[in-house]
C-alpha cells in the first residue's frame, strides 16, 4: 500500500486531490470505506 499514493489514485480516477481530500482524510481512509461498501 505504500507504493500507492494520492496522486496515482487521483490521476487514475480522473479526479484533482482537492476533490479526493473532500471525502476522504487519506488512503487509508479510502480502503476502509471500500471495505465497509464491499460487506456483503
Amino acid at each position: 500500500m505504500e507504493a500507492v499514493t494520492i496522486q496515482h489514485l487521483t490521476k487514475k480516477a480522473k479526479l484533482n486531490r482537492f476533490t479526493f481530500y473532500q471525502h476522504y482524510e487519506n488512503k487509508y481512509d479510502l480502503l476502509g470505506m471500500s471495505k465497509i461498501c464491499s460487506t456483503p
